[in-house]
Formats: structure tokens, C-alpha cells, sequence
């Protein structure tokens, strides 16, 4: 059995780029997981790790009054975490801007009309085909949605109910939403998923990257030679064309017409 975590950033309106990023854990490694990241947390003295309030080291956090040493530190024993414990991850990057233009209606009724919806429903398809390829189960954790946001996870919900439709059994039953404080494996993914958003709006955008941000990916990005990171940056072609082969496929259309 794994199990993915997903985390991500860029959902607030004025964010450009939203994005979607899971860390796949197997389950023989969760109870050791949490072990360890609990003396963690006692070690470092802090109660819940969220990458983009330890690196702003935000006055109303656990990580106020933090030196950029020690927010370089614990970001390096985090990467460690995610090295040591998971087994891949995967991240779709999308620009807003680009979807507006390109994702008609219709499919937006269906998938969903949040963005970061679609990066969901990308990088679930993404993970299901490598969980088949190794022919493993997987279950589908998600960081909590607050009360504020139900139409959010409702979509999330959405997008698993198409993923099951598509792909029976893989999906209903098979997910969940979690408090990151209470999942250690959600506050390694949050890592992760800032990691790509911040590249992503260097590539993006041209935002000049953080440099915390660059040596998460630099790290990230070699491990298991260049294979553990599955990150991409949709393009406006790649959007094009899921769009039309959506269009193509009968069976695909009558299930997103309800007919």
C-alpha cells in the first residue's frame, strides 16, 4: 500500500500560477516517519511546519525570531524527511492567465472551475498511472480545506468522483482530507509543493527565485538520478491538446455530459 500526500500553493486569487504537488509514501514507512519528525518538532520547537510561514518567519508563528540559519536548517532536515521516507513525488504547475484562456465552460462544469482543481485532477491522473504501472494500491490524502473553502473541496470531491468514472475502484473510498498538523507526511509535501511554486514563478513569471527556494530544488531535483522529482510546468500547447483529445473520446464526453 501507498499512500500520496497532496499539498498546494498558489490558490489565493492574486497568486499567477497554481499548483498541485503529491509526495507518495509507502506505508511501511509512516509509523517511522512520524516517530522521527515528532522528536523533530521537539528538538527545533515548533508545533506544525508550514515552508512559506518559517521562511517569511512570520511574527505570529513558531518560527518568529529565527535566524536564517536555523530556517535553512530546518528546511534541509525536511528535505531529508521527504528523501529518506517517500518513494516519488509529482507536481503540475499551471498559469491561471492560460487556463482562462484556453479551458472552455464546459470542462470547467465538470472538472471544476478552481485551478487548482485541474492541476488536482493532472496530477492525480499522473500518480494513478505509476500506482498501475507498479501495480501498487493508492490512497489520496489531502491537506484540509477549511470551512471557508467548501466549494473548493467539493470540487476536490468532484475531481475523484471523475477519476473513478474513468477508473473504477481507484478513486471513491479511497481519499481523504487530513489536518497537515496532524500528518507529518502533509508538512513534508507542503515543502515540496512551495518548492515548485516557487519555481514555477520563476519560469512563469521571472520572478528572481529565493534562494531557500532554488537549494530546496537544486536538492530535489537530483535525488534518485533526476527520477524521484515528476514536476511539470503545463504549457498552453499541453493545455490545447488535453482539451481536444477530451473532445475526441466519446466515452469521455458522455460521462462529462452526464449522457
Amino acid at each position: 500500500m501507498f499512500t500520496v500526500y497532496i499539498d498546494d500553493s498558489g490558490t489565493a486569487p492574486e497568486h499567477p500560477v497554481a499548483i498541485a504537488s503529491g509526495v507518495v509514501v509507502p506505508a511501511r514507512q509512516v509509523t517511522a516517519l512520524e516517530r522521527e519528525w515528532d522528536s523533530f518538532l521537539q528538538r527545533e520547537g515548533f508545533r506544525c511546519f508550514h515552508t512559506s510561514v518559517c521562511v517569511a518567519r512570520n511574527q505570529r508563528s513558531d518560527f518568529a525570531g529565527w535566524d536564517e540559519a536555523k530556517v535553512s536548517r530546518v528546511l534541509a532536515r525536511v528535505r531529508q524527511f521527504i528523501r529518506r521516507y517517500s518513494t516519488v513525488g509529482f507536481s503540475i504547475s499551471i498559469d491561471k492567465a492560460v487556463y482562462d484562456a484556453v479551458i472552455p465552460d464546459e470542462l470547467r462544469r465538470a472538472i471544476g472551475r478552481y485551478h487548482y482543481t485541474w492541476a488536482v485532477d493532472a496530477v492525480c491522473g499522473f500518480i494513478h498511472a505509476w500506482a498501475k504501472d507498479h501495480q501498487v494500491p493508492m490512497e489520496y490524502v489531502f491537506d484540509n480545506i477549511d470551512k471557508s473553502q467548501k466549494a473548493q473541496k467539493r470540487e476536490i470531491e468532484t475531481v475523484m468522483e471523475h477519476g473513478e468514472l474513468m477508473h473504477p475502484g481507484s478513486f471513491l473510498g479511497h481519499y481523504s482530507f487530513r489536518n497537515r498538523c496532524d500528518i507529518p507526511a502533509l508538512q513534508c509535501a507542503d515543502l515540496f509543493a512551495w518548492t515548485c511554486y516557487q519555481r514555477s514563478l520563476f519560469l512563469i513569471r521571472g520572478k528572481p527565485l529565493n534562494p531557500l527556494a532554488e537549494e530546496c530544488w537544486r536538492q530535489i531535483s537530483k535525488w534518485n538520478n533526476d527520477a524521484w522529482c515528476q514536476a511539470w510546468i503545463a504549457s498552453r500547447e499541453q493545455m490545447e491538446d488535453w482539451v481536444r483529445r477530451v473532445y475526441a473520446d466519446p466515452n469521455e464526453m458522455r460521462k462529462i455530459r452526464g449522457s
